[in-house]
């Protein structure tokens, strides 16, 4: 090859490298910067960063999976919705499972949720956890209050009556009683619900790595993430041989 070939090759591979190296520059600047991003995304917080965007939420599909249901407390709502427990429109992030009932006792609040009986404030903060432990009958399916005024609660195996201090449970005949049991919302809390629930399905982590991917865009975003991988290729390929043909 004449030395005039080799200056033409090398001009135009230049050329052609330089392109390359511009049409992919804002790419790998993005895929650089989050890629620094997921590497220390817990450290920032990102798993535990919500996205609130009503359009991505839909984007990515993240709905209720089923109705709330809940059980008015005087002017109050002790609600459920898919194992999340909420006050009013709080959610008691320390409780989790099946709402199977609640009443209001003398002083406090009573709740089952799931095997577990919480004691919470009128104002809904949670005051104790009572399980099997501390003598809960298993199986909880509702919770009342006899004509005794006594705490009372249908299981699985059968019916019991609770003494004042709850620590002790007896064995009783279905009771006349005025039980609670879930029911549906007003609607103005349903949306709260319904959007709070929506609101901690998408973490700022999953967005930036499905951007990271490509992935956000479908396949149009992975076909790009791809070709700016081949384009980085190109540039590796087409540096080193202009690096050799100059030496």
């Amino acid at each position: 090859m004449t030395p005039r070939r080799h200056r033409i090759t090398n001009r135009t591979l230049g050329a052609w490298h330089r392109r390359l190296g511009l049409g992919a520059a804002v790419f790998l600047i993005f895929l650089v910067v989050s890629g620094l991003l997921l590497n220390h995304s817990r450290l920032l917080g990102l798993n535990q960063s919500y996205i609130q965007s009503s359009w991505l939420l839909d984007w990515y599909g993240i709905h209720a999976p089923e109705e709330p249901a809940g059980i008015a407390l005087g002017g109050r709502w002790l609600s459920g919705l898919d194992g999340r427990i909420y006050f009013d429109g709080r959610e008691l992030s320390n409780m989790r499972g099946r709402l199977n009932g609640a009443v209001v006792l003398d002083h406090a609040i009573a709740a089952a949720v799931e095997n577990d009986i919480w004691l919470l404030t009128p104002d809904g903060i949670v005051i104790e956890r009572l399980g099997l432990a501390q003598r809960v009958p298993s199986g909880l399916r509702a919770l009342g209050v006899d004509r005794k005024g006594r705490l009372v609660a249908q299981t699985a195996k059968g019916f019991y009556a609770a003494d004042a201090e709850l620590s002790q449970w007896r064995w009783i005949v279905s009771p006349v009683a005025d039980w609670s049991r879930p029911m549906p919302v007003p609607p103005a809390l349903r949306a709260e619900l319904i959007r709070q629930y929506r609101g901690r399905g998408l973490s700022a982590e999953r967005i930036l790595a499905d951007t990271h991917s490509g992935r956000l865009l479908g396949k149009i975003g992975v076909w790009l993430v791809d070709l700016t991988a081949v384009a980085c290729l190109g540039l590796a390929l087409s540096g080193l041989w202009l690096w050799v043909r100059r030496r």
